[in-house]
């Protein structure tokens, strides 16, 4: 039996999810991407605590790749793959309206800055 916080904000947590698959749906993105399911839950962990963006390996991607019995190589790999879709599919022009930021139309944002600045974005509309 949960308590009222908890289920709280398992709620907060499940509306937060369906707004980060409504944003990346328009990119095709779904989950018949590897490591899809992986992405969102990378995204929301940055989203609840965001001091786990200063040690992204340790603190985002080793906990997804126990939770999915995978190698974090593997997880950084398809955070990679995602962002890469997002990029061929005007990606600057997303990443900018998230961030403000003009800088993603002359580079790629490594797989850390996707996750900040995605969960940067979602954090604010809390």
């Amino acid at each position: 039996f949960m308590s009222n916080q908890s289920e709280s904000t398992r709620i907060n947590r499940d509306a937060l999810a369906r707004e980060l698959e409504d944003m990346l749906r328009p990119f095709g993105l779904c989950y018949r991407y590897s490591g899809y399911a992986g992405f969102i839950d990378a995204i929301l962990m940055a989203v609840e605590n965001p001091q786990r963006l200063s040690c992204v390996s340790k603190e985002i991607y080793a906990p997804i790749a126990e939770k999915y019995g995978v190698n974090p190589i593997n997880v950084e790999r398809n955070i990679r793959t995602i962002r890469d879709v997002i990029m061929k599919n005007d990606g600057a022009r997303f990443l900018e309206k998230l961030s403000g930021c003009r800088r993603w139309y002359t580079c790629h944002p490594y797989p850390g800055e996707l996750l900040e600045v995605i969960s940067s974005y979602l954090r604010r509309r809390l």
